[in-house]
């Protein structure tokens, strides 16, 4: 389930053409894409996974302490590789 997770979160956060995706949004669109109930540890396991591997980078605002994701050039290529 673990590739299929970090699938749906590339997809989701492609879907938003370069416009950051708020983490909590992102948590229910993945649950969405993976079509089966997520944890939110799985959901955090797969995100820190993209993440080391370079393919999204996320950013705590400084005013809301809101968490956004956007993909990097490496995560758009891969993301675009997918069907």
């Amino acid at each position: 389930m673990r590739n299929r997770l970090k699938i749906a979160i590339l997809l989701a956060v492609d879907a938003r053409d370069g416009r950051p995706f708020p983490e909590q949004a992102l948590y229910a669109s993945a649950a969405v894409g993976v079509g089966e109930r997520i944890t939110r540890a799985d959901f955090d396991g797969a995100l820190r996974d993209l993440e080391t591997r370079g393919l999204v980078q996320g950013l705590t605002s400084g005013v809301t302490d809101e968490r956004t994701w956007t993909l990097t050039a490496a995560g758009q290529h891969e993301a675009a590789r997918l069907p």
